[in-house]
């Protein structure tokens, strides 16, 4: 539903493990990538891979199917995700566990047991949205790169995402481009790699325009002033490996 940013976040992916790689902010990294939809209008509204590196992104990827769906609302699964990773995902070996969402809607309220039973294959209640979100943060450090929404409704929606996640981990990108920049960013300053200001001199290094430095830095500005101020808490585990 967000148009051609799914095609282009999805087209730079395999760039961001390598950066990830090549720049150094995390040692041995596994991503696993999830595609979300509409539970109630979408013939795909949840798609998980398993853990990879190196050559598997490439392949884990093209395993995801970009249905464009999305219903007639302002309002997607996003919490059928959260659900999953954190009942369905098992961490081992998962020094600094990350969860970036990207969109522009928001979650439905509840999780009903239909869905979860029906979509993801396990039996539950029907569960309210935001304490699941609330454990999900206990787990991993959990962003949104939130892209603006075109209709009245931008404001609820970016409220609503901050009372859940805080506001230094709503971070705003206006260039679908630039999401690969910011969860790199993100990732190096959560894990002690890098200040803000040495992130910005690892983006001129790519030869990364003014204006992308710009949004990017604006984008992490309040989330590396509440890590380097102690305010906002970094989730860390000492475990063995991760899989799906």
């Amino acid at each position: 539903s967000m148009g051609n940013w799914s095609k282009i976040i999805y087209d730079k992916l395999p760039m961001f493990y390598g950066q990830i790689m090549m720049k150094k902010y995390l040692d041995n990294p596994s991503i696993s990538f999830c595609a979300v939809g509409d539970c109630k209008y979408d013939n795909c509204p949840l798609q998980v891979s398993e853990f990879g590196q190196n050559k598997e992104i490439d392949q884990l990827i093209s395993k995801i199917y970009l249905e464009g769906g999305g219903g007639d609302s302002f309002y997607e699964s996003y919490e059928m995700a959260a659900f999953f990773y954190l009942n369905c995902c098992n961490l081992n070996n998962s020094e600094i566990p990350f969860f970036f969402f990207t969109g522009d809607e928001l979650y439905y309220d509840k999780i009903s047991k239909t869905s979860i039973e029906s979509i993801i294959g396990v039996k539950s209640d029907t569960l309210d949205s935001i304490e699941v979100f609330k454990k999900l943060k206990e787990k991993y450090n959990v962003f949104i790169l939130k892209k603006k929404y075109d209709g009245k409704e931008e404001k609820e929606i970016t409220k609503t995402w901050i009372n859940v996640l805080g506001e230094e981990r709503v971070l705003n990108i206006n260039h679908p481009k630039a999401c690969i920049d910011i969860m790199l960013g993100a990732i190096a300053i959560t894990s002690g790699k890098r200040t803000l200001e040495e992130y910005i001199i690892d983006m001129k290094e790519r030869n990364q325009t003014s204006d992308r430095i710009q949004e990017v830095t604006d984008s992490l500005k309040l989330y590396y002033e509440y890590v380097s101020n102690k305010k906002t808490n970094v989730v860390k585990s000492n475990k063995l490996m991760s899989e799906t």
